[in-house]
């Protein structure tokens, strides 16, 4: 499951979204926004490399917007 982000700030104005700042870890150029609205499958393959690696706290709140979006 992929869920896309974007560098577009306004896009918080939807629910389930979280603000993720950017971080030498993360890969991330600028604060972005997890759109896990638009969650998503994708085939494994259209995965090159890894662009950086999301730290614990911005990745409980995603998956917790996940949770939410399932109602599960």
């Amino acid at each position: 499951m992929v869920v896309p982000f974007t560098g577009k700030l306004g896009a918080l104005r939807f629910p389930h979204t979280v603000r993720v700042a950017a971080t030498t870890s993360n890969g991330l150029n600028c604060e972005s926004v997890a759109l896990v609205l638009q969650l998503r499958a994708i085939d494994t393959r259209r995965i090159k490399k890894p662009l950086g690696a999301i730290d614990n706290a911005d990745l409980l709140k995603i998956e917790s917007e996940i949770h939410d979006l399932l109602a599960i």
